[in-house]
């Protein structure tokens, strides 16, 4: 750091988005999540009354009977990865009973939180976008221990699609950066499009499979330790003096 600032280095990533499932967290844990719901879901839902209103509210647009069927047919539907709002809101309140009982544990790569540490020590910012609930998210990062790491977590029911760029613009907003600022970093290439097209530099992480020969987006890894922001810093510094 002490080289790149004496040669007039600037920070232009303030704030790193930060995809949770095939990113921060194996695809498998996805796959645990929705097993929960499926297995536990009705007997929750079914004595928590704090939730009822969800629930019915849920019920009665999909026009169907009992919370049995409803916890089914959400069921079905997230299998068949259909990840509306909605849906992905009540797998989360039932999930965040099993990391209360101990039925889940996160799950996250290595690399997150060393790598996480050394770049919050550069005074950025971490925001998580995912089809998870927001407060599923937070649940998750304190079980794992990440909660001072990560300064605020957004879902799709407050943002829209990740498949949108006005996700990542509304994102940007709430942190109030432009999107060039903001660089997301996520598996998923429908996603990262969105994310480019609303101005943000991005970075595709591949854990598992081949990486591509050419790739339209800023950087492409294997791991967080590969990434090197200082380095993303000064490249965009560059392209903005042109």
């Amino acid at each position: 750091m002490k080289d790149m600032a004496s040669a007039g280095y600037q920070q232009q990533i303030r704030i790193v988005l930060l995809d949770i499932i095939g990113t921060i967290s194996p695809l498998s844990f996805s796959q645990r999540l929705r097993k929960d719901f499926s297995l536990h879901g009705n007997d929750y839902l079914s004595t928590n009354r704090v939730f009822k209103y969800q629930v019915e509210r849920l019920r009665e647009r999909l026009r169907l009977g009992t919370n049995e069927e409803t916890v089914g047919f959400v069921s079905s539907e997230l299998e068949k990865k259909n990840k509306e709002p909605e849906y992905m809101e009540l797998c989360g309140i039932v999930n965040m009973d099993g990391f209360e009982k101990g039925r889940l544990a996160p799950e996250f790569y290595e690399d997150v939180k060393k790598r996480l540490e050394t770049w919050k020590a550069d005074k950025r910012l971490f925001y998580t976008l995912s089809n998870i609930s927001d407060a599923a998210q937070e649940k998750i990062l304190r079980e794992a221990g990440l909660e001072l790491l990560v300064d605020w977590c957004c879902d799709t029911m407050n943002a829209g699609s990740k498949e949108s760029p006005e996700a990542y613009q509304y994102v940007a907003q709430i942190g109030r950066v432009e999107p060039k600022n903001m660089v997301y970093l996520c598996d998923n290439p429908q996603e990262l499009d969105a994310a480019k097209a609303a101005g943000c530099p991005t970075v595709q992480v591949i854990r598992e499979g081949d990486l591509p020969a050419k790739s339209p987006y800023d950087m492409v890894v294997r791991s967080f330790d590969q990434i090197d922001l200082n380095q993303l810093d000064e490249r965009l510094r560059k392209e903005e003096m042109k």
